[in-house]
């Protein structure tokens, strides 16, 4: 870990250094030919291949130090910017905007990925995934569908079900619905605000100030990273989550999975992470304590157990 005392420093003198003698920057295409950007990072000693599969408004430059940590524990990473993140395709020319047409096409270019970059460059090593947040959906809808390519998952803070806001949500699907039918599927949705240019640490997803601090500071200077708002189609997608992956089978997924849910998580709904956990066959769910949603920026005194635990997990033979 790094410290947070001097942690801007630390990232930048020893932590990027590190990543960029060994990071590799390329795109792929989606389900439909788009361009989708992905980071490819190789171990010296590699014992594994992890792939990130991140959350709603993220990119892979959020993922630094989490990707310094799994390649000292020799295991290598790609991440791949889902459509409208990152450097990947936008259909929408406001890049602070976080638009999907339908949620399966997160899934279909994630499934593409793995089958022409991950699957074909790293035939017949030990593949891993890590999926946090939106991204544990679109990660565990791909398990459904092709539940041996992985050895092992991590389902970090994984949104089986977001957050409703105080409205049901069969309320909060209907009246973003009617959003969709008078034409307003591309605009902002009402439960959101313009990109303010700077965010605050005590509204975030963020437990740790330093690392919040890391990530902002590129984010302000940086318009492909300044994804905030979602669109009246990217909630309504998202409030179908719960019963895609449901419909899809869980039980058909039969590796191990570590579920890991934050004590004060308030973006995403903690009984649907619980029922998941239960229709998994071998899945283990562990809290961690005084921890948000993004469990892998929490102050070190936390992050340290939480890095323990999914290490322990990951090396473990089945």
């Amino acid at each position: 870990m790094i410290e947070e005392a001097n942690y801007a420093q630390e990232m930048l003198e020893i932590v990027l250094p590190a990543l960029s003698a060994c990071r590799e920057d390329a795109f792929t295409e989606g389900f439909d030919g788009k361009p989708l950007h992905y980071a490819h990072f190789t171990a010296q000693e590699e014992k594994g291949v992890v792939v990130i599969c991140h959350g709603f408004t993220e990119s892979c430059e959020k993922f630094h130090e989490l990707t310094y940590a799994f390649l000292q524990k020799g295991y290598s990473v790609y991440i791949i910017e889902h459509r409208g993140h990152g450097r990947s395709y936008r259909k929408l020319a406001n890049q602070t905007l976080t638009h999907i047409d339908r949620f399966e096409n997160y899934v279909r270019d994630f499934t593409c990925f793995m089958d022409q970059v991950v699957r074909t460059k790293e035939k017949g090593k030990p593949l891993f995934l890590f999926a946090h947040s939106m991204g544990g959906a679109i990660g565990t809808l791909y398990l459904e569908q092709a539940p041996d390519v992985f050895r092992k998952a991590v389902l970090s803070s994984p949104m089986v079900a977001p957050s409703g806001g105080g409205f049901p949500i069969f309320l909060a699907r209907a009246i973003v619905w009617l959003f969709k039918l008078f034409g307003q599927a591309e605009k902002r949705a009402f439960i959101s605000e313009e990109y303010p240019g700077h965010e605050e640490f005590e509204n975030s997803a963020c437990s740790s100030r330093a690392r919040f601090d890391y990530y902002q500071a590129m984010k302000t200077t940086t318009k492909e990273l300044q994804n905030y708002s979602p669109t009246y189609s990217w909630v309504f997608e998202s409030l179908r989550v719960k019963k895609l992956i449901m419909k899809g089978d869980p039980g058909k997924i039969k590796i191990p999975v570590k579920l890991f849910v934050g004590e004060y998580d308030t973006v995403v709904e903690r009984p649907p992470q619980e029922e998941l956990a239960r229709k998994l066959p071998d899945c283990s769910l562990e809290e961690i304590r005084g921890a948000k949603h993004e469990l892998y920026l929490a102050p070190n005194e936390i992050l340290a157990g939480y890095l323990d635990s999914l290490f322990r997990f990951l090396d473990q033979e089945p």
